[in-house]
């Protein structure tokens, strides 16, 4: 279902800056706050920073620090509750139908219209209650029996559903957002011949799942040069995945030991990309789909995920790439 949105303009808080964190203001102190990671300013998707250091030995401790461990549990839930609201967003228009008095029933199988909208609408605001800060708007669809059900929703509708709808406008301003897509980069033996490492290059942009409210799909559409190019090089299986390419990594021996002491098994590959709405289906299980591509050439490498230890540069449009 792909449809042009026309919204009013509505003045919130702007999104901060906050250390290492972009943070989307919540209109309403009822909700939370969408905090993302950043790097130069702007969001950080794909693997993240998970806060952990290494020990003295150069390794993870198996017992973590219980608050690195919460920190990282609220921004991996901000994840999901950002591309909840952007989904949320274009989906206005089976709200348009949603029932605001009555729980709408599961319709049958094929039937479309209001009622499949209502259900649809209906069920996807219980994946928002993690939005939540209060036990009253948490309880939004939740009851002991159909009465309290009906109550609860029905104040939550009336309470919430409109604010959220309005800060659901803010996000994907004109219908993207650029950011740095940061990924594993798994490294082989030495080699020792040509000085440095084969490596699987994953040109794969995964969002996170939207969580309980639906799945994030995202298909890659090239459109400079070097990304065409590359599409030539690459197999893309029935799921739209790009399969890896493995590119040749240049690195002196004396880098390469250095790594290994420290005890690096794999580096972080920092990729700048323009997400870009494509459509969402609503239904069973809701389904954005978001286009991607290239803002640069350039791949920056970094030893640590929380890209403090740059190791060197990659360029797409000059890869050496390893004969099948």
């Amino acid at each position: 279902m792909a449809f042009s949105i026309f919204f009013t303009t509505v003045s919130y808080p702007q999104d901060v800056e906050n250390g290492n964190l972009i943070v989307h203001q919540s209109p309403s102190p009822k909700f939370h706050n969408i905090s993302l990671q950043s790097y130069k300013g702007l969001p950080r998707f794909g693997t993240l920073n998970s806060y952990i250091k290494k020990n003295n030995l150069g390794v993870y401790p198996r017992r973590q620090d219980p608050a690195t461990l919460e920190k990282y549990r609220k921004v991996s839930l901000s994840y999901q509750n950002y591309f909840k609201m952007v989904t949320f967003k274009y989906l206005s228009d089976i709200y348009m139908d949603i029932d605001r008095d009555r729980l709408t029933k599961m319709p049958p199988t094929g039937t479309i219209g209001k009622q499949k909208n209502s259900y649809d609408a209906q069920k996807y605001l219980r994946s928002l209650l993690t939005l939540c800060v209060e036990e009253k708007c948490k309880n939004g669809l939740n009851g002991k029996n159909e009465f309290e059900r009906l109550r609860n929703y029905k104040t939550f509708v009336s309470e919430n559903l409109d604010d959220l709808k309005k800060w659901s406008y803010m996000f994907y301003t004109n219908n993207s957002v650029i950011g740095y897509y940061v990924s594993d980069l798994g490294l082989d033996s030495y080699d020792f011949d040509k000085n440095g490492y084969w490596a699987n290059l994953n040109l794969n942009v995964n969002i996170v799942s939207s969580g309980s409210g639906g799945r994030v799909s995202t298909i890659f559409e090239p459109k400079a040069d070097y990304e065409r190019d590359l599409m030539n090089k690459i197999n893309i299986d029935l799921r739209n995945q790009i399969h890896p390419l493995q590119i040749f990594l240049a690195m002196s021996p004396e880098k390469a030991e250095k790594l290994q002491l420290n005890k690096v098994r794999g580096l972080y590959l920092v990729k700048k990309v323009k997400l870009t709405y494509k459509e969402v289906v609503s239904g069973y299980s809701t389904l954005l789909t978001l286009t991607y591509h290239y803002e640069s050439p350039i791949l920056e490498i970094y030893e640590d995920m929380a890209l403090t230890k740059k190791i060197g540069t990659l360029s797409l449009e000059e890869l050496i790439l390893k004969k099948q």
